[in-house]
């Protein structure tokens, strides 16, 4: 009698896994292709010369980032919960002209750029259907970076100031996840990163005082991403 009811309830327990199983739950890999707009500030401060100051906005056409991603979710109930470790080849230039600036009568050009990215995220989600999940991304991440600023009065001052090296990130997306066969997935989804910022200084006399400072601030990415998923 013991054995049967042992038997009876490790088939209603596997029954339950097979039945309980979701197409969104275990490990999966996929590829992902998005575009990307970046939004940035770029600030001249001359503290001997405060008139020289200048701040000038840099925007972007979209521009086109690949992606390679792996992570694992499960789900429990009608809810999601997942971890996702992703890379972009890039996220885009955003470029900035100002000619009417009083003191850099002649030009400010400023660049921002940012390259190569790496990003954890949480995602969290809920099953709209047995096949459409509907999910946000909360991300942590660094990204290559690059930025430029290069002004001339027009009488002979002329400066040049530039920056690289890796920005932390933070991010949140939302999107649509839908199982189109039992292992393969198709996402869509829309995402904000933003960048930190950064400043380089600039000393132009021997006992060390600061001449000028660029810094570059509000860096914030948005774009849509699309992705495809294989669930192992």
């Amino acid at each position: 009698m013991k054995k049967q009811l042992m038997a009876v309830a490790v088939t209603g327990l596997m029954s339950w896994g097979v039945a309980g199983a979701s197409s969104f739950d275990g490990a999966y890999a996929g590829v992902s292709l998005a575009s990307f707009s970046i939004d940035s500030e770029v600030k001249l401060t001359d503290f001997s010369q405060p008139e020289d100051n200048a701040t000038t906005k840099s925007k972007a056409g979209s521009a086109t980032a690949l992606g390679l991603l792996v992570g694992y979710g499960r789900t429990f109930g009608q809810f999601y919960l997942g971890g996702e470790f992703q890379y972009r080849s890039k996220l885009g230039v955003a470029t900035g002209k100002e000619e009417n600036h009083p003191e850099w009568s002649n030009f400010v050009k400023v660049k921002t750029e940012l390259g190569q990215s790496y990003a954890l995220a949480i995602i969290p989600g809920y099953l709209v259907m047995d096949n459409l999940l509907v999910y946000g991304r909360l991300t942590y991440g660094l990204t290559e970076a690059e930025s430029q600023w290069e002004g001339s009065d027009g009488g002979g001052d002329y400066a040049r100031y530039s920056y690289a090296g890796a920005l932390q990130t933070m991010g949140a997306g939302l999107g649509v996840d839908y199982a189109v066969l039992d292992q393969l997935r198709i996402r869509a989804e829309l995402q904000s990163v933003r960048a930190s910022g950064f400043d380089v200084l600039d000393a132009w006399d021997a006992a060390g005082n600061i001449g000028r400072k660029v810094e570059t601030d509000k860096i914030v990415a948005t774009g849509f991403e699309l992705s495809l998923l294989y669930r192992f």
